[in-house]
């Protein structure tokens, strides 16, 4: 058997070490607190794909079309009906408004081609650009982009998603917490956090009861959970 009591001091010299590195870690970098805290915009921004072309050619009442990709940002366009000159001019100004170039090969084929992806340095200089130098931008894919910043008016997004779609780059999905909301989840999860450890010291101390200050066993739970976190946290930040 390990006689771990003798040599506590070297797992508290394992355990203060990685504390040690993660005070370090946040304080370069800081927690990487989520909108659901903080507030702000969450979008996801990846190049025009089929999905976005078949939901755009439906908005313009082009139902079953046959959308083939024909190489990096190009796809080949099949219309159940022959598009009348309205038509491919209605089609041709809604592409072009997402940054694709549209040629017709006869009345039912559609070549469309796409930009190169905007890159992430390319990406950080456009929202700069646009005043947004807080936004944070995380990897999510090949050419795909999960970009975090502050709460945005009808206006602002209107500007970024126009300012993208010259790059060929669409918004596919955003998501904005109020700040007001954000404040309230932050307080509701200390409350559900101390909530959560006064329960724990008073469960562990009921099944101790019988056991010399049993107190002291739910305090160790408390401060071994908030240490394990305390690790994680400053791991992954």
């Amino acid at each position: 058997m390990i006689d771990f009591v003798s040599k506590k001091n070297w797992f508290f010299i394992a355990s203060a070490v990685p504390i040690v590195v993660g005070i370090i870690f946040l304080a370069i970098n800081g927690i990487p607190w989520g909108i659901d805290f903080t507030g702000g915009t969450v979008m996801t921004l990846e190049p025009v794909g089929a999905e976005r072309l078949e939901s755009e050619l439906k908005g313009l009442g082009y139902e079953g079309v046959v959308i083939e990709a024909s190489g990096d940002n190009s796809f080949n366009i099949q219309t159940a009906t022959e598009l009348t000159e309205e038509g491919k001019a209605k089609v041709q100004e809604t592409l072009q408004a997402l940054g694709l170039t549209v040629a017709f090969t006869d009345g039912t084929h559609i070549a469309v081609t796409g930009k190169a992806p905007i890159t992430r340095s390319d990406l950080k200089a456009k929202l700069d650009g646009l005043g947004h130098s807080e936004a944070t931008i995380q990897d999510a894919g090949e050419n795909t982009f999960i970009v975090q910043m502050e709460e945005l008016t009808d206006e602002e997004g209107d500007t970024i998603e126009k300012s993208l779609a010259t790059t060929g780059t669409i918004i596919s999905s955003s998501d904005e917490v109020s700040d007001p909301v954000a404040k309230e989840k932050a307080r509701n999860a200390v409350i559900a956090v101390a909530l959560a450890s006064v329960g724990m010291l008073i469960y562990i101390w009921w099944a101790f009861r019988k056991v010399p200050k049993p107190f002291r066993y739910g305090t160790c739970a408390v401060i071994a959970m908030l240490h394990d976190v305390f690790i994680c946290l400053a791991f992954f930040t």
